[in-house]
């Protein structure tokens, strides 16, 4: 909560989930990316576990897919060197607002620099059929992180 007032302050767009917010957001997917695009400011917030050295030591990156190429898009991505996994919501796959699916990719290593991410995500978004990736880069100009004892660091993207 204190990450999202920080941002208001500044008169910032903030990006994320504050705190607390009782919003159930595993199953319903905003449309962040074009709020991203019209946006003058853009910061995202974020708790600390979502700080890593390297894209791929923790946690997936998710690919939004349309149904039909889902078949396409697995063997595409496994080629890649990925693993993908179709994301469920109560043991069927999840929809997305657009009607989509996710898929959620498991890298075999992480991701070396900034540079090994953009071609990964020029790579994936170039397969037929998927839509966008989770992947956020050169996005925002800042970045609020908020730790459990209330205080918040602020990175700025070094443009």
């Amino acid at each position: 909560m204190k990450a999202a007032l920080e941002a208001e302050r500044q008169g910032l767009a903030a990006l994320g989930r504050r705190t607390g917010d009782k919003r159930d957001t595993s199953t319903h997917r905003k449309p962040v990316k074009p709020v991203v695009a019209i946006s003058q400011r853009k910061v995202i917030l974020v708790g600390q576990e979502k700080l890593v050295d390297r894209l791929g030591t923790r946690g997936r990156i998710p690919i939004e897919v349309v149904p039909f190429a889902c078949p396409l898009v697995l063997r595409r991505v496994r080629a890649l060197g990925l693993d993908p996994v179709i994301r469920l919501a109560d043991g069927r796959p999840f929809v997305s607002d657009n009607g989509n699916r996710t898929v959620d990719c498991g890298l075999t290593t992480p991701l070396a620099d900034a540079s090994a991410a953009r071609a990964l995500n020029a790579d994936l978004r170039a397969i037929p059929g998927v839509v966008d990736t989770g992947l956020f880069l050169g996005t925002a100009e800042r970045v609020l992180v908020g730790y459990p004892d209330g205080h918040v660091d602020m990175l700025e993207a070094g443009r």
